[in-house]
């Protein structure tokens, strides 16, 4: 989803930026363009155009050519403007250094930008001289008098004629600010005339500064947001601006009384010093109407604190060195402001919130990575195209690196830096939103918050702050723990006298990590937070394996005793194979949830399923314990080469040519009669035809076998009596060579059957690939070899549309007649297998066996009665997500279909001659959105919230640690790092097909609409899975 602006793009002329910013010097002439703070020094607009045109005149009788670099190492300063002007006009490059910067470091600066010349101020001359002697540099001028050094004075003494420069102002760069660097070497951000110009254009009906206006200049000119507002855009506006040339508290509020200014261009810890400081109501800042914040994001408590105290219009901007800066911006009014957002797009700009794992676009309230698109983004960074490669990407969007979100009325707000995220057990935290709401607490003058290295949680929050008044670290840390959701909470926190900050005003967490990592080593490893601390202290302060292994044992035959319901008294054989002591899939699931929180590990499930004993699950535990791994023969996150999976038995070809289709078949083959798909397909194979409908159970015997297929259709409400006899249970498992049937009974099945439809899957969100192959793999093989043998059987396959997860078809259209060739950056196992056992069918079909597949999206409920098994992900979700008062987005969109709409709509393309050996798509042409499903559940009654995917996982983390809630089972599946499965990657399902090849019939697929949501929670609270509200 593009977002733009809310107003008409505008046409941005093709000027040099020079031109554009004094176009209306000769209007303003006598007024003071520029004050210096200190000094009353002052350059009226008339006197600063002649000064510009000098100084372009000096530097070109000096031999200054087009593309000529000249450095500015100063603080802010009159001279910075002229400096900066002047050469913009003869097509030259401005390079803005950091006047804090070391030799070394503006050496670097100017050996990367190729500079030529060099100005400074004289504090700064020594350091710029052993800089510029490190390097190409020919001149160093001086802004002042200092012996042995060029005074900047002396390029105003040329009387010559401006030489004739004919300059691009989309090709030619005429600004190299440099970035940070805090992602490796600073680098050179490429700026064009146009990009300034488009900005100070941009800006124009969102930033309503005027000739009239007296703005304090305090944002350092070297950086992009104080160059573009202060030299180019204010200027441009014929406004007054009071240069200071470094920030102190208390002469930033005697300029602002003395000179009356008018606006403000902060960033927020200097909001913070206006809105904390007693100092501030010694000064009359009647006459400041708005302050513009940007640099870092504002909270809103600090917001409508200064707000309130200096009775003035505070609103956010938002930007980046490579946008010019400004892309974002609130209006002036205050009552178009909105507390906590950086505003809508400015004019001429595109914007995106993309997910920041799979780069799939978001909606409104949906966190991720915003992207931008407009004339304003830089040119590129000077000589690194593989670092301008990774940001700006083939269609001309611009990767900001920074979380954010956007509203319902395209207003943006802006979380943090992706890689300044605190990543506790795989939860991103944001640390600027905890500054925030530390800084809401009266005792605190400011905050920093960094991650911190934790042994088992990778990293927890710690905080930085300085008091104003008396407060203990336990007091400020329960503060934030009422505020905040559990896992955002402050783990560490520390009282400091200074929190480090850049020239710009934005916090040097970086160096708060680095002496942290080095505090960190210094340090014994603490022990790790756990519910069993006895157990781990015990083990902490044994030195005795034995004791150890034993102390283990005995808590895992606790566990298993509680998991399986047994006696406490009950032996058990500590050498036995778990899953032969009666574990199944829920009960090893309880099991891991149990030793994952209670211990503080993170169990893999396949050491469960690999016929793991108590001992040797001991033995794995005491390893992650002790070297905080764990050794599980590389089944975490590996990565399963599926394509070498796709190999079907040679030995399944038909031994016969296929005959010719069979509309009435009278032996039919059924999978999964036991389920709920197998239920209603069974149904309607006995009322659509007359067939004898074998079904392949799993069972001691065939009156076992009968009953559990019986039931299961009673379960649903559509058995009926008539059809009985024509049920023919087959004993046996599809996981099995040849189903677990001997020889003679397998063939006497082949011979007698004339068409199978396999359904029988099982599905499992937490399983890996390899438990769910047996079944869904090897029995589809299974499947294709009883079709093969005898007399060659059409077969219709049950597959889904999730066999398309692969990352090839994010945002593709795929249709039913497209080949399954993909499978790279599948990460469901279920998805996994399914796409492994069609590619067989694919391969057998290929081989002469007629095979038709179907893939259907989740299944719901009987779109009449309601009927629906409440034991899948989809029921699991709404109940779990209703006793946690908040749900979220799985998937893109709830695509679901009725079973009786998927049922039916099989029975009847299987029986069409011209459908045979095709795909069919069986989505729901209108689904529905999470958010609609959360809103249609509130308006029942339930006290239920949509929120995003992190802010659900982290509730769930907190609150389904019960087994009452229905999410317990999934845990394992939810809580898995974000960028292991997060939402789903979906393609766009194409379903036309198989809609026209249903036209004929009156099957049609209801839309997901209120009616068919009331029938299915009527159906709920019927059947006692939901209490009625």
């Amino acid at each position: 989803m593009i977002f733009r602006s809310t107003e008409p793009n505008i046409s941005i002329p093709e000027q040099p930026i020079t031109e554009i910013v004094l176009q209306r010097a000769v209007e303003f002439a006598d007024k003071p363009a520029m004050i210096d703070g200190l000094t009353g020094r002052t350059i009226t607009y008339n006197s600063l155009f002649n000064s510009i045109n000098k100084v372009a005149a000096g530097f070109a009788a000096r031999g200054f050519c087009k593309g000529d670099v000249v450095a500015i190492y100063s603080p802010n300063c009159l001279e910075y403007p002229i400096a900066f002007q002047a050469i913009a006009s003869l097509g030259g490059v401005c390079s803005t250094a950091n006047p804090s910067y070391t030799a070394s470091e503006l050496a670097y600066q100017l050996n990367d930008a190729g500079a030529k010349y060099l100005l400074t101020v004289p504090s700064l001359y020594e350091r710029a001289l052993e800089a510029a002697s490190q390097s190409k540099v020919e001149s160093v001028f001086v802004f002042g008098n200092i012996e042995g050094a060029i005074p900047f004075s002396v390029l105003l003494e040329n009387c010559d004629d401006l030489p004739k420069v004919e300059i691009n102002p989309k090709e030619d760069a005429v600004a190299l600010p440099y970035s940070s660097g805090t992602t490796g070497l600073p680098k050179g951000v490429t700026l064009t005339h146009h990009n300034l110009a488009a900005n100070v254009y941009q800006l124009t009906s969102r930033e309503l500064i005027s000739s009239a206006d007296t703005i304090i200049g305090i944002l350092p000119f070297f950086h992009s947001y104080g160059l573009q507002i202060f030299l180019n855009y204010s200027l441009y506006c014929g406004a007054t601006i009071v240069v200071m040339p470094q920030f102190d508290l208390e002469t930033f509020l005697r300029l602002v009384e003395k000179y009356k200014i008018t606006r403000a261009h902060l960033v927020p810890p200097i909001v913070l010093a206006l809105a904390k400081q007693p100092i501030v109501d010694k000064y009359d800042l009647s006459s400041l109407k708005i302050i513009t914040c940007g640099a870092a994001p504002l909270g809103n408590e600090l917001t409508l604190e200064c707000e309130q105290r200096l009775n003035c219009v505070i609103k956010q901007a938002y930007g980046l060195t490579e946008t010019s800066p400004i892309t974002h911006i609130n209006p002036d009014e205050r009552e178009k402001i909105k507390p906590g957002s950086v505003g809508r797009c400015i004019r001429n700009t595109e914007c995106q919130i993309v997910d920041i794992e799979t780069e799939k676009p978001l909606g409104c309230h949906e966190q991720g990575e915003l992207w931008i698109r407009g004339p304003q983004v830089m040119k590129g960074y000077l000589n690194n195209p593989e670092a301008t490669a990774k940001v700006i990407d083939a269609d001309g969007w611009f990767h900001t690196g920074d979380i954010a979100y956007v509203d319902e009325d395209g207003y943006f707000y802006i979380v943090d830096r992706i890689k300044e995220l605190i990543k506790y057990n795989g939860y991103p935290i944001a640390p600027a939103e905890l500054e925030a709401v530390l800084l809401s607490h009266p005792a605190i003058a400011d905050a920093a918050v960094i991650p911190s290295p934790h042994p088992s949680s990778g990293e927890v929050p710690k905080g930085f702050v300085v008091l104003k008044n008396e407060a203990t670290t336990e007091e400020i840390m329960e503060f934030v723990a009422g505020l905040v959701a559990p896992h955002k909470r402050i783990r560490r926190l520390e009282i400091v006298d200074k929190i480090p900050k850049s020239a710009s005003g934005k916090i040097l967490r970086r160096l708060l990590v680095q002496r942290e990592i080095a505090n960190v080593r210094e340090k014994p490893q603490e022990p790790q937070l756990t519910q069993n601390l006895q157990l781990l202290q015990q083990l902490a302060s044994s030195s005795d394996e034995t004791k150890r292994q034993e102390l283990l044992v005995n808590y895992i035959r606790e566990k298993v005793v509680k998991v399986l319901g047994l006696d406490e008294s009950q032996h058990l054989n500590l050498q036995k194979p778990l899953q032969e002591m009666g574990l199944n899939s829920l009960s090893n699931i309880d099991l891991k949830n149990q030793i994952d929180t209670e211990i503080g590990v993170n169990l893999p499930i396949e050491i469960l399923l690999a016929g793991s004993n108590i001992h040797q699950l001991v033995d794995i535990l005491l390893e992650q314990l002790t070297t905080k791994t764990v050794a599980t023969n590389n089944v975490i996150d590996s990565v399963i080469d599926l394509e070498g999976e796709v190999i079907l038995d040679s030995a399944i070809y038909p031994e016969h040519n296929y005959n010719s289709f069979l509309a009435e078949p009278t032996a039919i083959f059924l999978t999964g009669a036991t389920g709920f798909l197998g239920a209603f397909l069974l149904q309607e194979l006995l009322q659509q035809t007359t067939a004898d409908i074998y079904c392949l159970v799993r069972a001691s015997d065939k009156d076992s076998a009968l009953i559990k297929v019986q039931n299961n259709l009673e379960y649903y409400g559509i058995l009926q009596d008539a059809f009985r006899n024509r049920i023919i249970p087959v004993l046996g498992d599809l996981s099995k060579f040849k189903l677990g049937l001997s020889s003679e009974y397998f063939l006497h099945i082949a011979n007698i059957i004339d068409v199978i439809y396999h359904s029988a899957a099982w599905l499992n969100y937490v399983y890996p690939y390899e438990a769910l192959k047996p079944s869904n793999v090897l029995g589809t093989q299974e499947i294709l070899r009883l079709a093969s043998v005898g007399k060659v059987k059409a077969v219709h396959h049950i597959s889904t549309v999730a066999v398309f997860e692969s990352s090839f078809y994010l945002g593709k259209t795929v249709n039913e007649s497209d080949p399954l060739a993909h499978s790279s950056g599948m990460k469901l196992s279920y998805s996994q297998s399914k796409w492994v056992a069609e590619k067989l069918a694919t391969i057998a079909r290929n081989r002469g066996i007629p095979v038709s597949i179907y893939r259907p999206p989740f299944i719901s409920g009987h779109s009449q009665t309601g009927a629906w098994y409440t034991d899948d992900v989809i029921c699991r979700m709404i109940k779990g997500c209703i006793q946690m008062g908040s749900m979220t987005s799985l998937t893109d969109t709830l695509d679901l279909s009725p079973v009786d709409y998927v049922s039916k709509s099989i029975v009847y393309l299987s029986r069409q001659h011209g459908a045979s050996g095709k795909s069919f798509h069986l989505n729901n042409p209108q689904p529905i959105s999470w958010r609609k499903l959360t809103d249609f559940i509130r308006s029942l009654g339930y006290s239920i919230e949509y929120i995003s995917y992190q802010e659900w996982q982290s509730q769930l983390s907190n609150q389904a640690c019960s087994q009452s809630n229905p999410l317990y089972p999934l845990l394992p599946f939810f809580l898995k790092n974000s960028s292991q499965h997060q939402q789903a990657k979906e393609p766009k399902i194409s379903c036309q097909a198989t809609q026209t090849a249903l036209a004929e019939s009156s099957i049609i697929c209801p839309e997901v609409d209120a009616k068919l949501l009331n029938t299915y929670f009527d159906y709920f609270i019927r059947s006692g899975f939901l209490d009625a509200k």
